[in-house]
């Protein structure tokens, strides 16, 4: 999947016409790729996304800082972090830590949708029409559009968040364990 065919997807729910190419220089190929990019980060930063999780070692930039910490570079598209393996605090564009080594597991920023999982994908798209409606369709239809967005959005956090969970899958079900 494309950024086009994520494109084309918002554009044809909410009635406009497709596009042939996000970089194409007709009208709504320009009007989709001026928010395409702000609608992805917004919707990267609201959760911590399953499918945006990445376990990563930093470089270091500076040996030692003058009371003996080490500099390490922030990793580009850094959204969050969630859990990392010794303390740190943040310093100008870098991470401070007194351990010579450090590991940070957070969410990283992707532009690309064959890296999205499903939730990310549906919540990208919802966005997306939110924030394109008011350019493509008549007044009196941007607020059902922004409703049902904004309980797409809803539905695939929810759905994310179920899916960080281990999920236990029975075999052979009983009556008895559905309740």
């Amino acid at each position: 999947m494309t950024l086009t065919d994520i494109a084309n997807i918002a554009l044809e729910e909410i009635g406009a016409n497709a596009i042939g190419n996000i970089d194409g220089n007709d009208v709504n190929a320009r009007r989709i790729k001026r928010r395409i990019f702000l609608s992805i980060e917004t919707m990267s930063k609201k959760r911590n996304w399953v499918c945006l999780r990445k376990d990563v070692e930093l470089t270091r930039c500076i040996e030692k800082f003058f009371d003996d910490r080490y500099v390490f570079n922030i990793p580009n598209g850094l959204l969050n972090v969630i859990s990392e393996s010794a303390k740190w605090e943040r310093f100008a564009d870098g991470f401070l830590s007194r351990e010579p080594r450090l590991r940070i597991f957070g969410t990283f920023l992707s532009y690309d949708p064959d890296t999205w999982n499903v939730n990310l994908t549906n919540a990208i798209i919802a966005q997306i029409k939110k924030d394109i409606a008011p350019q493509f369709v008549k007044p009196e239809v941007i607020q059902n559009i922004f409703a049902i967005s904004e309980q797409t959005i809803r539905d695939a956090m929810l759905s994310d968040a179920y899916d960080e969970h281990n999920k236990i899958i029975d075999k052979n079900p009983t009556w008895y364990s559905e309740i």
